[in-house]
């Protein structure tokens, strides 16, 4: 979906549509020609095609296919992809470090247990500090905290905008060499987009109600707006800005969590030759994070906060980049956070050291 978002969701349309229509006896899923095999496809698939043939389902479908013909590429499907989920496949490479898909749900904490939110996040972290264990890094208990917060915002958000109260995480480590590794981490829900939580706010006291009310008026009556950059493309994007959210009415501390986890990727996970990915789909809305624009601290009416506006100027005043930020044709009914980054000894032995890394 990284590279190629459009023609993926065309073949989650179909496979949503086969679930609906009775005169489908089997499916058919072709993988022998891939030449990439991109995590957050197969997770969404994965999940998809596990509920064509939940055990409660009266209907039955045939599921085959083939596999990659790149080994390389088999061995990911066959660890971390839709066979592996389908129980199909129970390959654990020496090589990779699995985080298997699991699915999360909405649950209420008690006096002694907690909620699978705050469960699954800790397992995560635990995870993360696994991976750069593996590069013989590690995690210190302040990293800990700060991950845990930025991961439980998103969940929070996963949970607060869905229509089934589930959310799911799935993710791997590939060696590549010497200390270094190639993280792939996928985390989506099904429900309300982005930008439908933030037209929300203008309809509450919500202190955001005048920025966003600026901004409309900004790109509308400059005629910004076009066919893949519209209103709800800018609310979506300023949902990423330091300080926003749905909920700052009502928990003055949210809004933080989206911004920490870009900068947080956007520098600790390049390595000497490559730069972390992040992609963003909500709706019918792409956001793509390559480290061609930054988070970077701006100063607003006195105060200052990060912002990342894929332009030149930096600015939200100004359209984004199209290639980075813009409005698809197919609509992917929820959110949906792909990761793909670097755990690299020697590019974060210069981080530490203070040496340029770029």
């Amino acid at each position: 979906m990284i590279e190629n978002c459009e023609k993926t969701m065309d073949v989650f349309e179909k496979l949503v549509f086969s679930t609906n229509n009775n005169k489908v006896k089997k499916i058919f899923f072709n993988q022998e020609n891939c030449r990439n095999i991109d995590l957050c496809a197969e997770t969404v698939a994965a999940v998809l095609l596990k509920d064509l043939n939940d055990a409660d389902r009266k209907k039955k479908i045939n599921l085959s296919g083939h596999y990659p013909q790149d080994d390389d590429l088999m061995r990911i499907v066959c660890a971390s992809g839709v066979t592996k989920y389908l129980k199909i496949s129970n390959l654990n490479p020496q090589d990779m470090l699995l985080f298997e898909l699991r699915e999360g749900r909405r649950t209420k904490s008690t006096a002694t247990t907690s909620t699978e939110k705050e469960i699954q996040s800790g397992k995560l972290i635990e995870y993360l500090d696994d991976c750069l264990n593996s590069c013989e890094w590690e995690l210190k208990k302040e990293g800990k905290q700060y991950l845990s917060r930025i991961v439980a915002e998103i969940l929070d958000n996963a949970e607060g905008h869905s229509k089934t109260s589930s959310w799911w995480i799935n993710a791997y480590l590939k060696n590549t060499g010497n200390k270094t590794g190639e993280c792939h981490l996928v985390i989506f829900n099904f429900g309300i987009p982005i930008y439908e939580s933030m037209k929300d706010v203008l309809s509450t006291k919500s202190p955001l109600n005048g920025a966003i009310t600026r901004l409309i008026k900004q790109h509308s009556s400059r005629k910004f707006f076009s066919k893949v950059w519209d209103e709800n493309v800018l609310l979506t994007l300023y949902s990423l800005q330091e300080g926003v959210s749905s909920k700052l009415s009502t928990d003055p501390t949210r809004g933080n969590g989206l911004a920490d986890l870009v900068q947080f990727f956007q520098k600790i996970g390049k390595s000497a030759d490559k730069d972390p990915v992040m992609v963003l789909i909500s709706g019918d809305v792409f956001i793509k994070f390559d480290n061609v624009y930054e988070m970077k601290i701006v100063t607003d009416n006195g105060n200052k906060r990060r912002q990342i506006a894929f332009n030149t100027n930096n600015s939200l005043m100004d359209p984004p980049d199209p290639d980075k930020v813009k409005k698809i044709k197919r609509y992917f009914p929820g959110t949906l956070y792909s990761f793909k980054f670097y755990i690299d000894n020697d590019y974060m032995e210069k981080l530490q050291n203070g040496s340029p890394t770029t």
